[in-house]
């Protein structure tokens, strides 16, 4: 409630064993989207979700938005993202979450009964967009603190910032910093994400 980003208490760890949604979801700029789901659920990947349990997905950032931490709307959509995942915070703000499951509607306009799993099952989900994997996923950025990547076919814009501190190799950070603001100025971009 401080709204400090930094306050923030990491509830996914193996060793706080407890149950969630297996489904990693992102707060795209036109709404949340899941973006990686365990095996039973791979169907509802790139599914935008309009509704848990009955309630709406901007009416439940509402209820939720005083008690996530986060400085700006942008870091409490990303926590967001994750605290709907568990049963307690959808409790809290009086979503009934007592049969082990949750029905989740999306815009396609199909429901889906979504049980609950051990944390586990979530802690080894990515959370990639669902149209590509990006070089996020592989080595080729493995010692980089910076980098971005253009997606041409879906007007997106990838940029990833692990360390605010020059790379070894390659542009320095401020060139970088430039080089996003040339992307977004002279690239068909409609859509950033990190």
């Amino acid at each position: 409630m401080i709204n400090d980003e930094g306050c923030r208490v990491n509830p996914f760890q193996g060793s706080i064993n407890y149950s969630v949604l297996p489904i990693k979801t992102y707060w795209f700029k036109d709404g949340l989207y899941v973006c990686d789901a365990v095996k039973n659920y791979k169907n509802i990947i790139g599914e935008k979700l309009l509704f848990i349990n009955g309630m709406n997905i901007d009416t439940l950032f509402q209820k939720m938005v005083n008690v996530l931490s986060g400085g700006n709307q942008y870091s409490k959509r990303y926590n967001f993202s994750l605290y709907t995942q568990i049963p307690a915070w959808l409790k809290f703000v009086g979503l009934n979450c007592g049969e082990g499951y949750a029905i989740i509607k999306t815009s396609s306009g199909k429901e889906y009964m979504v049980f609950y799993e051990p944390v586990g099952s979530y802690i080894k989900l990515n959370r990639q967009m669902s149209y590509r994997k990006l070089a996020l996923n592989s080595n080729e950025h493995l010692n980089e603190n910076y980098w971005m990547e253009y997606i041409k076919d879906k007007k997106t814009l990838f940029v990833q910032f692990l360390q605010i501190r020059n790379n070894k190799s390659g542009l320095s950070f401020k060139k970088f910093v430039n080089e996003i603001d040339s992307k977004l100025n002279n690239l068909e971009v409609e859509k950033t994400c990190d």
